[in-house]
């Protein structure tokens, strides 16, 4: 036992031994998740089955052309091809240990930046122990496609690493943060404006000549510029538009503000986390309160360290918040900054500890331990929330969840055919003071038609139940019951009526548009058995020829049309303009 002792105590002297300890420990809190490797039906399961059909390159880049697979973010996509080879290697899924070791990597470069900056071995490890216990990385952990996040942030902070090494200027260097900062931007091009703060830092910090950093930074600048027009032409294109929709708030400068607050308080303060954006939280003053405050303490003292780290923090928020969506402030779209708080931090925190007594370097140690604790502890919850979807949905109702939360759900259980769930999300949306809540009442009203569980008359007295309580009734919904019951020509008649007046609702592939769908019922419950007349359908007919799949969901339901009315059909895809 004793020599075992000794062996354990040469082994705790190795130079890396604390990296290696850390990361065990962290494949331990991830064991869970690694091996459950659920994959969420909130993104993860819709963007990675539009790579799962492509096989080689030709077909990847018609995906991209095409919108159907989602951002143009190659890199990100790379990985999910690796996984999928080896899920069929080894006969199970790899996705949360891509996640878990990308993480491990970004621990380890981000030691280095802390080395090349000088801090202590302590520091270091007290600064990497509360990382590792701060349950805010969990929601970039265990969500699968963040990977795009986590990859963006690995060869950010490797840029970075190189930044603040001896020589950043020489060749070896400029070359390989180009490169890093190439992947990171075709991983996910939050991490764009990273340039502007290397030159700010090796300009006025480290006082290098520009002249000496031309051969970095001209580079830079084209890949820089190129980044931006790309993503920007490719965002405001139809293709985006069409396939995946717009996500997009009214901005305006008090919520991008609110919003920084509120992604400052979500790092400090881990334990109120939710997937979703919600404008109405007290959470999103109080940080931008305290981020005021820090900055303007910052400012008065003049540091110029903790400045420039606090600083890398807006980097990647400044763009984020300058496109505002309902998940902008998802703890993944702070991942990257918070390495600078972090740095910020120990700055603030070295003369405490280095010039202080023996006595205060305990209370420092003994705070930290206390404080990694109880974040364990919940970090330790997050881990489990992430292990189901459900616990997911859930413990974003619980803490926060603003009006797309609930149409998000509602979609979700709807899908899976639970209807009663779907009812009771839709009913608990008018805790809102929103009116346009079309497309989820839609939801509501197919749930009642669906639900096997209900007769006609049931169905009938809730719709009309429902439309009494919210001054709603999509009368198409009860066209389709007036259908169910053949009472056919009424039905046709009334999703005629209801399409003269009807507004549509923004098209995308995940959510038809109002007409589109309108035409699928008629088809399916009026057409075939009662009007027998394709002209009955030019009323909806022309307000269903701008988008490509609208043409489909005709040609899909042209087995309803008389064979005579073929010409109809010929006449409207040929003004199709695609």
């Amino acid at each position: 036992m004793e020599k075992i002792f000794k062996k354990l105590r040469k082994i705790s002297q190795y130079k890396y031994f604390p990296l290696f300890f850390l990361a065990f420990i962290e494949l331990g809190f991830y064991m869970r998740l690694i091996l459950n490797d659920h994959v969420s039906v909130w993104d993860d399961q819709t963007f990675m089955g539009t790579l799962i059909p492509i096989s080689n390159i030709s077909q990847y880049l018609d995906g991209l052309t095409s919108g159907r697979i989602p951002d143009i973010q190659p890199f990100r996509d790379l990985t999910f091809f690796l996984n999928f080879a080896l899920n069929d290697l080894l006969g199970f899924t790899t996705y949360h240990l891509f996640n878990v070791l990308i993480w491990i990597g970004i621990l380890l470069g981000f030691n280095k930046i802390l080395v090349n900056l000088n801090f202590g071995g302590k520091l270091r490890l007290l600064c990497l122990g509360l990382i590792l216990a701060n349950p805010f990385y969990v929601w970039s952990v265990g969500w699968i496609w963040a990977r795009k996040h986590l990859l963006a942030c690995l060869f950010i902070i490797l840029s970075t690493e190189r930044v603040v090494s001896q020589e950043p200027q020489s060749k070896k260097n400029a070359i390989l943060i180009n490169l890093y900062f190439f992947i990171a931007c075709f991983s996910q091009p939050i991490g764009a404006l990273f340039p502007l703060w290397w030159a700010v830092y090796l300009i006025f910090i480290r006082k290098i000549p520009f002249r000496q950093l031309t051969r970095l930074f001209i580079p830079l600048s084209f890949i820089f510029l190129f980044v931006l027009a790309l993503n920007d032409y490719y965002y405001k294109s139809p293709i985006f538009t069409n396939m995946w929709g717009q996500k997009l708030m009214g901005y305006d400068l008090g919520t991008s503000m609110l919003a920084f607050g509120r992604q400052f308080i979500n790092f400090i303060y881990p334990f109120s986390l939710s997937m979703y954006y919600y404008q109405g939280s007290t959470l999103n003053l109080i940080g931008l309160i305290l981020l005021t405050i820090i900055c303007l303490w910052t400012l008065k003292g003049r540091n110029r360290n903790i400045l420039i780290w606090l600083s890398f923090w807006f980097c990647p928020l400044l763009i984020t918040n300058s496109r505002i969506s309902y998940i902008f402030i998802f703890n993944t779209y702070s991942l990257i900054g918070s390495f600078g708080l972090m740095v910020s931090f120990l700055y603030l925190l070295q003369p405490l500890y280095e010039r202080g007594s023996v006595y205060k370097q305990k209370i420092i140690l003994i705070l930290a331990f206390a404080i990694g604790l109880i974040f364990s502890f919940f970090k330790w919850s997050n881990i489990y929330v992430w292990e189901d979807s459900d616990r997911m949905f859930q413990h974003s109702l619980k803490h926060e969840a603003p009006a797309k939360f609930y149409e998000i759900m509602a979609e979700e259980y709807f899908r899976r055919s639970d209807f009663t769930t779907t009812r009771q999300i839709v009913r608990s949306l008018y805790i809102f003071e929103e009116s346009d809540f079309y497309d989820i009442e839609r939801k509501y009203s197919l749930s009642v038609f669906y639900d096997g569980d209900f007769n006609y008359f049931r169905k009938e007295g809730e719709l009309r139940f429902f439309n009494q309580a919210h001054s709603v009734f999509p009368s198409y919904i009860e066209a389709i019951i007036l259908g169910e019951q053949n009472y056919k020509y009424p039905a046709c008649q009334k999703l005629l009526e209801m399409s003269a007046t009807s507004k549509p609702v923004l098209p995308n592939r995940m959510n038809l548009d109002f007409y589109n769908a309108e035409l699928d019922y008629y088809c399916g419950f009026g057409f075939k058995n009662c009007l027998g007349n394709a002209d009955n359908l030019e009323p909806i007919i022309s307000k269903c020829t701008y988008y490509e799949y609208r043409y489909r969901s005709l040609e899909n339901h042209m087995c309803w049309f008389d064979k005579k009315n073929v010409s109809l059909f010929d006449q409207v895809s040929l003004s199709l303009p695609f």
